[in-house]
């Protein structure tokens, strides 16, 4: 797709991910599982698939809460397909980085799928570049929140 990635202007976005965001950006579970259609189906890509609300928000949205990182969600498009890109900063002083990318289908208006790239280095490091901006990569698998943030 020749559509280039970018970030894209809030009011570019529909409505279902404007409040994706902002449940997100509140870190808030029970806001963003209540987005979630009942039988929604979460994968973390290379990890892990969640089948259903309930299952979402008891695994991946309660681990999620507990990342001791400030992240937060913005609307773009990566290479022609309309994504979240999250960004997150090590600390007060460092310069914010790409920290995962999430793709979320709807119908209806509750998202019915989400795919959350936290495990893929290399799309991580490549969208970064894309961006311009730096990237925070996790390797393949969860090693614990002293080593997640370790790109």
């Amino acid at each position: 797709n020749d559509e280039p990635t970018r970030l894209l202007a809030k009011e570019d976005v529909d409505e279902l991910t404007r409040r994706y965001i902002a449940a997100f950006d509140a870190r808030d579970p029970d806001a963003l599982a209540a987005l979630l259609h009942e039988e929604a189906v979460t994968t973390i890509v290379g990890s892990a698939v969640e089948h259903g609300r309930a299952m979402a928000r008891s695994s991946s949205l309660a681990d999620w809460a507990q990342e001791p990182l400030d992240q937060w969600a913005r609307a773009g498009v990566l290479e022609g397909r309309d994504v979240l890109f999250v960004l997150a900063r090590e600390g007060p002083d460092r310069q914010p980085g790409l920290y995962s990318i999430i793709e979320l289908d709807a119908a209806d208006s509750a998202v019915t799928a989400q795919r959350i790239f936290f495990f893929t280095p290399e799309l991580l490091e490549h969208t970064a570049g894309l961006l311009g901006v730096p990237v925070l990569t996790h390797g393949y698998s969860y090693d614990g929140w002293a080593t997640a943030a370790s790109g």
